[in-house]
């Protein structure tokens, strides 16, 4: 069994309050004891074993992801070693100047901008330091729903869709249903991250462009009227359909899809994460007791919500 670890993540400052609950969510998912969070902090704190560093892996809005280290660990940490320092609020130049002097004074430890062996992760204010964890940063610009092999307009930025996998709160090998799978781009983004998926949609040019882009399982039928067993999907994650270019059965209103789903009308699950119109959002205020909310703005004339609940 890994020891405990402390840990702790700075989420930029764009949709701050969903890349917070991203974070939170991704600390609970590989059981993290000791959550600790300011509202209006950017800074997220948590203990566990070597398992947390996973996160920073999947996390997409979290900027940095670092063990945090106490001043009696230099030595041992960086004895030898070469590091480069990032810094966060008032003060740095003070700040880098008393560590970096501290860390070679005890650990004969030098300072590399290039390709050093680690980097070291201070914010003053918060007493924190720590060495950052995760491997580079996904090209999201590669991931663009255009360059797949079957393309649609009505198909989610690959982000949110790792977002939206991340508020699952779901493991390596769990699986994930999507209802309305479209072009599969939440479930590529699960299989990813070694997440098994399910794909439902009740258009068949969607179900053949999901298959052609990758998606694993897909499935086409009505969603709303397949039977689901409570302990076959661990969790759904799902993009209402919405506007001209998509399709949804008639006779059905989408803010009453909203509604059944969030209220686990149509599927029982424990964690169902689901993006609307915030116009649908606002007919079913009863429905969205005990939920999450977190609200962006897609363009000038259309806000999107996603809802965890």
């Amino acid at each position: 069994m890994s020891s405990s670890r402390k840990y702790f993540g700075i989420i930029g400052k764009k949709l701050h309050s969903l890349a917070k609950a991203e974070l939170v969510s991704l600390f609970k998912t590989y059981q993290a004891r000791s959550i600790q969070y300011d509202h209006l902090s950017s800074v997220v704190r948590a203990e566990g074993s070597a398992e947390l560093e996973r996160v920073a892996n999947r996390a997409v809005l979290t900027k940095y992801f670092a063990e945090q280290i106490e001043e009696d660990e230099y030595e041992k940490r960086f004895h030898g070693k070469t590091f480069s320092c990032i810094l966060f609020g008032t003060d740095k130049k003070i700040a880098l100047e008393v560590l970096v002097k501290k860390i070679k004074e005890r650990a004969s430890a030098k300072v590399c901008l290039n390709n050093p062996d680690f980097h070291v992760i201070i914010h003053p204010k918060e007493n924190l330091v720590g060495i950052k964890k995760g491997s580079q940063r996904i090209n999201w610009l590669l991931r663009r729903p255009n360059l797949r092999n079957f393309f649609h307009p009505s198909a989610l930025d690959p982000r949110l869709c790792r977002i939206m996998v991340n508020l699952a709160r779901i493991r390596e090998n769990d699986l994930i249903l999507d209802p309305f799978c479209g072009t599969g781009g939440i479930l590529l983004e699960a299989q990813r991250m070694g997440i098994r998926t399910i794909g439902l949609d009740v258009v068949k040019k969607m179900c053949g462009g999901a298959k052609q882009n990758g998606v694993e399982e897909v499935v086409r039928c009505d969603s709303l009227k397949i039977p689901i067993k409570k302990s076959s999907a661990h969790a759904i994650v799902t993009d209402i359909p919405y506007g001209f270019s998509t399709y949804i059965s008639p006779n059905t209103l989408s803010h009453k899809l909203v509604s059944d789903l969030i209220s686990r009308k149509i599927y029982a699950v424990k964690r169902m994460v689901v993006m609307c119109k915030d116009s649908d959002l606002e007919k079913i205020s009863d429905a969205k007791v005990g939920c999450e909310t977190y609200c962006y703005r897609q363009h000038k004339s259309l806000t999107r919500c996603i809802v965890v609940t």
